[in-house]
């Protein structure tokens, strides 16, 4: 750009077209630079993997067991389903023992019966992860008849 071109650009008001870029450029610098100072951490995030077991038979507390050594992130139990009381209470005794605190699932997240699974999901939150195993096919189910 010739020097008669900026002193016109100049008297018009505008910005020559070097000068704009130059500007421009900065300002991008500046806006990047700033964005790259701000911790990008959201708050009350947690990374923890949340788990419900639906079904505490052996297969069911086994892969409870499996998902606790998961290498993408830390894997917490908060809920356990089953339609026998001794079944889901066998294997929270046995996961506790072997996995302490990680097994974070009070009296009142231990569900029995058939509407168990719904409450062991309702204890979940968006992306955390229902383990379920179905009855083997020799299994049956008792009910009650008035």
């Amino acid at each position: 750009m010739t020097r008669d071109s900026r002193t016109r650009a100049a008297r018009s008001g505008g910005l020559a077209r070097r000068d704009f870029l130059a500007r421009t450029g900065r300002i991008a610098a500046a806006a990047t630079l700033a964005g790259a100072s701000v911790p990008a951490v959201h708050a009350g995030e947690d990374p923890t993997i949340r788990l419900a077991l639906i079904g505490c038979g052996g297969r069911g507390t086994g892969a409870v067991a499996n998902a606790m050594n998961s290498a993408f992130g830390p894997v917490k139990l908060v809920a356990m389903a089953d339609l026998v009381e001794s079944r889901l209470k066998s294997s929270y005794k046995n996961l506790s023992e072997r996995f302490g605190n990680r097994i974070d699932v009070p009296a009142d997240r231990r569900f029995v019966g058939f509407t168990a699974y719904k409450n062991a999901i309702d204890c979940l939150r968006p992306g955390d992860v229902a383990i379920s195993r179905p009855a083997s096919s020799g299994a049956t189910a008792k009910t009650a008849r008035s």
